[in-house]
C-alpha cells in the first residue's frame, strides 16, 4: 500500500519520491542529528517527530546505534484518514518550527504499539475491510501524537473559521503556489476574504503574518534548490518570477542573510 509505507531507516526522509508525505517517527535508540528549516536538531532515543514538510529537512546524521521506526503518509490519505480535531491545526502550524517531540515512557511504548498495529494490518492487503482497519489504526496513532504534542505546550482555543481559513492558506502555500504568487491580496481573493482579515486571522493561529509564511515557503525552497546546484541562480530566478537576477539576488540577501552564490557554496 504506497499511500502509507513503514521503514526503518529515514534514509529516504528528504528523497524526492517521499517529498509529499508526512513523516510519522519514533526514535527507539542512539541519535540523528539534522537541519529542519535551516535550524540544528537532533532526535534522540526516546523522542518523537512529525515532519509535515520534507523537503525542509537536510544533513542527516544519525549515529551508529540509532534505531528509528517511520510511517509515511501520503497527503490524500492523510486528509481522508486523520481525525476531525482542530487541534491538528494549530499543531501542525507548531511542527513547523519544532518537529521533535520528547515522551514519556508510556508515550514511546504507545507510539510503537500504534506502529506494531498499523505493520500488522498492512500484512493482509486482500482483507474485505483493508483500507477500514488501516484507517482507524492511523486515527488512533494521530490522536495519539496530537495528544503527546498538546502535552508539550499550552493549547489555546482557536475560532473554527479561523483555523479553517489557516488550514486553507497553509494548503495553498504547499501546493507550491508562492513560487509565482507572493503578494498576500492573491491568497486572500481566493480564500474570499479581505488581506487585513487574512493577515489577522494568520497572526491569531501562528502569531505570525500572512506574508510571513509567504516569504518562508519561498526563501526555504530558493536555499534549498541554490544548495542542490541542479539550477542555476537564474534558473530559480526564472522559476519564482523574479525580473530580474539583480532583483532575485536582492531577495535572497535579505530573507536568508546570504547572497546565492555565497548560499551554493554551504
Amino acid at each position: 500500500m504506497q499511500d502509507v509505507i513503514i521503514e526503518n531507516t529515514l534514509d529516504r526522509l528528504c528523497s524526492e519520491e517521499l517529498a509529499t508525505y508526512f513523516s510519522h517517527v519514533v526514535c527507539n535508540g542512539g541519535q540523528c542529528d539534522f537541519l529542519f528549516d535551516e535550524r540544528p536538531f537532533t532526535l534522540r532515543a526516546g523522542d518523537s517527530m512529525v515532519i509535515i514538510a520534507n523537503r525542509l529537512v537536510s544533513q542527516l546524521r544519525p549515529s551508529t546505534d540509532f534505531v528509528v521506526r517511520v510511517v509515511y503518509v501520503s497527503p490524500t490519505f492523510l486528509e481522508a484518514t486523520r481525525p476531525t480535531n482542530n487541534y491538528q491545526i494549530k499543531g501542525s502550524i507548531a511542527l513547523y518550527h519544532n518537529p521533535v517531540m520528547p515522551l514519556l515512557w508510556d508515550e514511546h511504548r504507545l507510539l510503537n504499539i500504534d506502529i506494531d498495529q498499523l505493520e500488522l494490518r498492512l500484512r493482509d492487503p486482500d482483507k474485505h475491510f483493508f483500507i477500514d482497519s488501516i484507517t482507524h489504526v492511523l486515527q488512533v496513532m494521530y490522536i495519539d501524537f496530537f495528544e503527546f504534542h498538546r502535552r508539550l505546550g499550552s493549547e489555546s482555543p482557536i475560532p473554527e473559521r479561523a483555523g479553517e481559513l489557516m488550514n486553507q492558506f497553509i494548503a495553498l502555500l504547499e501546493s507550491g503556489i508562492y513560487r509565482t504568487e507572493r503578494n498576500v491580496a492573491y491568497y486572500a481573493s481566493r480564500l474570499c476574504i479581505t488581506p487585513k482579515y487574512l493577515s489577522e486571522v494568520t497572526n491569531l493561529v501562528s502569531g505570525h503574518s500572512a506574508n510571513y509564511w509567504i516569504q518562508r515557503f519561498t526563501s526555504l525552497e530558493i536555499s534549498r534548490l541554490l544548495r542542490e546546484k541542479s539550477l542555476t541562480p537564474t534558473e530559480i530566478a526564472d522559476r519564482f518570477g523574479f525580473s530580474s537576477l539583480s532583483y532575485f539576488t536582492r531577495f535572497v540577501s535579505r530573507t536568508l542573510g546570504f547572497t546565492p552564490s555565497e548560499l551554493r557554496k554551504q
